[in-house]
């Protein structure tokens, strides 16, 4: 991350804070990152969040969600699984054998889906390896070489997922 505001390109130094975020820009409204490391610029206020880690904290909550989530998936939570897996409402459609009109639905919560399909995309969250590598994509645009490994906590309280980064 650069020292140096992107919005309005003070050049001031970033002030490094941290910060309990909810996860809905990656896709995971149900779980809170704590702890986070952001920069903020005090000229314009903007603050730029730098998730660590984010392949494996995916990966986690995948994981987590398939393992642990009582009850059916919810909508967000297999939207969150089939993205996870690198793959368009269309193409997982068709790996689940559903209609991909049914599964937008069921993603956006105005279908209820059956107990076989829940378990379908549960193992899939659990055996199949996703088609990116967020690190190494941002790594390359970046050309920096790999992070040191940041160590996640998590805890799960009513049906939401809190990690923090340690």
């Amino acid at each position: 991350m650069t020292d140096t505001c992107y919005s309005c390109d003070s050049k001031k130094k970033l002030k490094k804070i941290k910060a309990t975020i909810k996860y809905d820009f990656g896709g995971a409204p149900f779980v809170t990152l704590k702890d986070i490391p952001q920069l903020k610029c005090d000229d314009c206020g903007e603050t730029f969040t730098e998730i660590p880690k984010i392949s494996s904290l995916h990966k986690m909550i995948a994981e987590l969600t398939a393992i642990h989530q009582p009850g059916l998936l919810s909508g967000d939570q297999i939207r969150f699984i089939r993205k996870y897996l690198g793959h368009s409402t269309e193409d997982y459609a068709d790996i689940i054998k559903m209609n991909p009109k049914t599964l937008s639905r069921i993603e956006n919560d105005k279908q209820k889906h059956s107990e076989s399909i829940d378990k379908t995309i549960r193992t899939h969250a659990l055996i199949k390896a996703p088609d990116r590598n967020y690190e190494e994509i941002i790594n390359f645009i970046r050309n920096e070489p790999e992070s040191p490994m940041r160590r996640l906590t998590f805890k799960m309280t009513k049906g939401e997922l809190v990690f923090a980064a340690i």
